[in-house]
């Protein structure tokens, strides 16, 4: 049987004026037939909707398994069922940051981002018991397909970053195209032998992005296979091997891989903004929380702005 691997990319939190851009990215390996519809190879393991299968995983576009809800649990539950498969469950948002990638490590994070230290922080919303038993499940449930789930990884870019991006002169989508790149690399040096698919869920206008993986993928030749409104993707030839990448419009909505990574970033932003919220209403108490969107932040920084200095005001607010 002929063996491959695909790779899905999304992001959280583009749109926000508070709180952190966070990538998430998947990497499953196996039998190219059961790679081409995870949704298909794991039926009766996982469900869109959450409430009509409790006994499934919950994987789904982020929003659709968020939006509108009281409760984070189906995020919760699917991100630490699945997050650094292979290492030990998580119990504090700094375990879920991958220490070799671009980005903030514990000691690096802003105070409104940092904790005492004490104590478990994680589960807060499902109970820790059916997480581990998730943590068991998962891989048996993929193995007994063919399947292998090498990697989720979650890569937070905090707001001092995206300014910085923005003050050398970068646009909203060429900084997220920056922190984007290693990403890409990484997961292709995650799975080095055979061919690699991988999906990345397009936000925006922009079709052409030849020129974007060139930079990516140096020296290696990169050939355009459809550009149009909803999908643009490329084949680069790397030794005896394609990675094919593609960028298509609510790519979280119809690939698990994607869904997954799109699960994941989310669930490491909302953990950062309920940090940054227990920080300043510890502060202020009665200040009401905020999920870091324009119209919400401007309530919130007004709301909080007797108790913020204005170097803080500064570093939490995004310039773009």
């Amino acid at each position: 049987m002929k063996r491959a691997a695909v790779a899905g990319v999304d992001e959280a939190g583009l749109g926000p004026t508070l709180g952190p851009l966070v990538f998430g990215a998947t990497l499953f390996r196996g039998e190219a037939g059961a790679l081409a519809d995870l949704y298909r190879a794991l039926d009766g393991v996982v469900a869109r909707e959450p409430t009509a299968a409790p006994r499934r995983l919950p994987i789904d576009d982020s929003k659709r398994l968020f939006g509108g809800r009281r409760s984070f649990a189906p995020l919760e539950l699917t991100a630490l069922s699945t997050l650094r498969p292979r290492e030990a469950g998580a119990t504090r948002l700094e375990d879920l940051l991958d220490e070799r990638s671009e980005g903030p490590g514990g000691p690096g994070l802003p105070p409104w981002y940092r904790t005492d230290g004490g104590g478990r922080e994680l589960p807060r919303e499902v109970d820790a018991a059916l997480v581990q038993e998730w943590r068991e499940r998962w891989p048996a449930e993929l193995a007994a397909r063919g399947l292998d789930h090498v990697a989720t990884l979650v890569r937070p870019v905090l707001e001092g970053e995206l300014n910085g991006c923005f003050e050398r002169g970068l646009n909203k989508a060429q900084a997220e195209l920056t922190r984007l790149a290693p990403i890409l690399r990484r997961l292709a040096a995650l799975a080095p032998d055979g061919d690699l698919s991988i999906t990345v869920d397009r936000l925006g206008g922009r079709r052409y992005y030849a020129d974007f993986l060139r930079t990516v993928f140096p020296l290696r030749p990169i050939a355009p296979i459809e550009e149009s409104e909803a999908r643009s993707s490329y084949a680069v030839r790397e030794g005896g091997r394609t990675i094919e990448l593609a960028f298509e419009v609510e790519g979280d909505g119809r690939h698990l891989h994607v869904a997954l990574a799109s699960v994941c970033a989310k669930y490491l932003r909302e953990l950062f903004l309920r940090r940054l919220n227990v920080h300043f209403e510890a502060r202020k108490p009665g200040l009401a929380p905020t999920a870091g969107y324009p119209q919400d932040a401007a309530r919130w920084l007004a709301d909080a702005a007797d108790v913020l200095s204005d170097a803080e005001r500064s570093a939490l607010v995004r310039r773009r």
